[in-house]
């Protein structure tokens, strides 16, 4: 499963990447999608990364994500690792802020593009 968060706004966006998020179901700063990892999936994503974080979440987060953000807990589990959540989860800015940039990569020292295994305590400060 992959977590998908858009970091950047709207303003100065490229048409062809406000579609691509559009697609993803991210159009508004701190929302978050669950996706199942296919590869149209990953190409869209690399395709946005200047605007989202990515990475693998992980099924602990993923449990608590959906406690605290849903009315009510699906049955499924397996489902949703199979086909990942076709829900929005507006999220709240990170307790503590961000630890870099919100303009550089993750490799630089920033917030943006594929982060990996980190994206889950990520989504746990923004819960």
């Amino acid at each position: 499963m992959i977590a998908a968060i858009r970091l950047r706004g709207r303003v100065k966006t490229n048409k062809k990447i406000e579609d691509t998020l559009k697609m993803l179901k991210l159009k508004n700063v701190h929302n978050c999608r669950i996706l199942p990892e296919e590869k149209s999936h990953k190409g869209m994503l690399e395709k946005v990364e200047g605007y989202i974080t990515w990475g693998e979440i992980n099924q602990e987060t993923l449990e608590e994500l959906i406690e605290k953000k849903e009315k009510e807990k699906p049955e499924d589990m397996e489902k949703i690792k199979e086909e990942g959540i076709d829900k929005v989860f507006k999220l709240h800015p990170p307790k503590g802020g961000y630890k870099g940039s919100k303009k550089q990569p993750c490799s630089k020292g920033g917030e943006l593009g594929y982060r990996g295994e980190d994206i889950n305590q990520l989504i746990k400060k923004m819960i």
